[in-house]
């Protein structure tokens, strides 16, 4: 008794920290009832006539009831079912007949006797014949623990660890069941239904173990999947971390370009004011005049032949004076080609300078970019050094499309891929130095390709070409071709490389995906320039 009630208050205990697992209070009730059940049969083997004996009865028939009842809502609540209408109106009737057994004669008829001996065991139970209303929860209680076990029965096909709750289900049914025959008086035994749940107990004891053992394995588990998570978190913490690191250096790096370019600016337009002037200068008419003055000496020449007869210097002196004119001429010439090729520079520095400014200022803002544009200020940016290397440079731009990128990523990408094309070439002193850039629209978006007819590249090293600190040339940092992948995939595009093998040229190809506007096609263009 003492067990079961202690059992009962520890599964009540668990139910109020957890409500959700509604079978640790149907399960208490079991116990709880099964306790008082003890109690009554105490009290009634202790008495020795029938009439102190029916109080004890009623008390044992309640307890009875009450077992049978929360034992089936008890298996409900274990295998996670909804109660069928036929259940329900069991437990009403066993709930309703409870207080009618407990108060009325329904239960136990005083004065009637009912006393059992079990000779065999020398025990005697001085009981009171049963009324109608234990008959009738005899016959509810029989079919509804049935149900119940073959509910249980079919859920042990999915769930294995009942199946030692549905053997000892069954032994303590059928105690059950035999302590109502012996109630009844259809023949003489001993009441076995604590013992029934003796064994019944046992079987909670291994299935609430097994689900200890199972939440257990479950927060291993649960701390593992923490655990990866946390350093997966971590990890990308740390590469976040490393990217704003990068992004502030190159914020800092293009503040500081911002203002050199700003300055470098302000020294060209000097420059070109200079310019300016140094072409007013040299088309100034003080020449003309000098040679309308020539003229006239040569005309009057005769004039002056006596004083040349007389002095020989003299006559050297006014035809090297003449000679001056020829001389300040073909430097003033000269002077004027030079200020026309300083003044082109200086514009062309200018121009170079206001494009990096345009870019400088964009940060990583995304707009709609035109390809084709962007492809020529890079041009324009290494024009020097393709001047240098006679390499000729061949557009075949077939579309002319705007895409979603940051600008000055998209020029970065373009300046490698155009420098690597040019340091490819020179390493390979081709006979006809060309590099040829492309623009085409392709399935499900823009390509944009670059092929040179340098030395190429091996195979074995087509692998690794985009990867950070690969490079095969002196005094490069490889970090180029790196950056340009990390900035295609931030942009949503991609950049593959190919190669016949050395000293066949080289491929890189941008893609993007599909553009969100197309110019005319009269803006299309195919050209050649040197």
């Amino acid at each position: 008794m003492s067990i079961a009630a202690y059992v009962g208050y520890y599964h009540i205990m668990l139910y109020f920290k957890r409500r959700k697992d509604r079978f640790n209070l149907s399960f208490a009730m079991v116990c709880l009832s099964l306790a008082a059940y003890d109690l009554f049969s105490a009290g009634l083997y202790s008495v020795s006539s029938p009439i102190e004996g029916a109080p004890w009865q009623r008390g044992q028939i309640t307890s009875l009831a009450m077992i049978i009842g929360s034992t089936i809502v008890f298996v409900f609540d274990t295998v996670q079912r909804r109660m069928t209408l036929p259940i329900r109106l069991i437990l009403f009737v066993i709930g309703a007949l409870i207080p009618v057994n407990l108060f009325t004669s329904w239960g136990v008829i005083d004065g009637q006797p009912d006393i059992k001996h079990i000779t065999w065991l020398g025990i005697t139970y001085n009981e009171s014949a049963l009324g109608p209303g234990v008959t009738i929860l005899f016959i509810i209680a029989i079919p509804g623990m049935l149900y119940t076990a073959t509910l249980v029965a079919l859920a042990c096909r999915t769930n294995r660890a009942l199946r030692p709750i549905l053997i000892l289900l069954v032994i303590f049914f059928t105690a059950t069941i035999n302590d109502i025959s012996v109630s009844s008086g259809i023949y003489p035994s001993i009441y076995l239904v604590e013992y029934g749940f003796f064994l019944f107990t046992m079987a909670m004891a291994h299935s609430l173990l097994s689900k200890f053992v199972k939440a257990l394995k479950a927060e291993e588990e649960l701390t593992l999947r923490l655990e990866e998570r946390v350093s997966e978190r971590t990890r990308q913490l740390e590469e976040a971390h490393q990217v704003l690191v990068e992004e502030a250096h190159r914020a800092g790096m293009a503040s500081i370009a911002t203002g050199v370019l700003h300055n470098m600016g302000n020294a060209l337009n000097s420059v070109r004011t200079c310019v300016v002037s140094l072409i007013t200068s040299a088309a100034d008419p003080a020449l003309n005049r000098l040679k309308r003055a020539n003229d006239m000496l040569r005309d009057k020449m005769v004039l002056f032949e006596e004083v040349f007869a007389q002095d020989q210097q003299s006559r050297q002196l006014f035809e090297f004076y003449l000679a001056l004119e020829e001389s300040f001429g073909q430097e003033n010439t000269k002077l004027n080609r030079n200020a026309e090729r300083l003044s082109k520079m200086t514009d062309s520095m200018c121009q170079l300078v206001e494009a990096q400014q345009s870019y400088a200022d964009l940060g990583s803002f995304t707009e709609q970019v035109e390809l084709s544009r962007v492809i020529d200020d890079a041009l324009m940016m290494k024009q020097a050094t393709l001047d240098k290397h006679r390499i000729a440079v061949r557009r075949e731009f077939q579309s002319a499309p705007r895409i979603e990128a940051q600008k000055s990523k998209l020029l970065h990408i373009c300046v490698n891929l155009v420098t690597n094309g040019i340091e490819a070439i020179a390493a390979a002193n081709v006979e006809k130095p060309l590099l040829v850039i492309t623009i085409a629209e392709r399935e499900g978006g823009i390509a944009v390709i670059v092929e040179d007819n340098g030395e190429g590249i091996e195979a074995a090293h087509l692998a690794t070409i985009f990867s950070s600190g690969y490079t095969t040339r002196k005094g490069a940092d490889g970090f180029g071709l790196h950056s340009s992948a990390n900035y295609m995939t931030e942009m949503g595009g991609s950049i593959s490389a190919s190669s016949d093998g050395p000293g066949m040229g080289a491929r890189f190809e941008l893609s993007f995906p599909n553009p969100t506007d197309t110019l005319a096609p009269t803006e299309l263009k195919t050209e050649t320039s040197l």
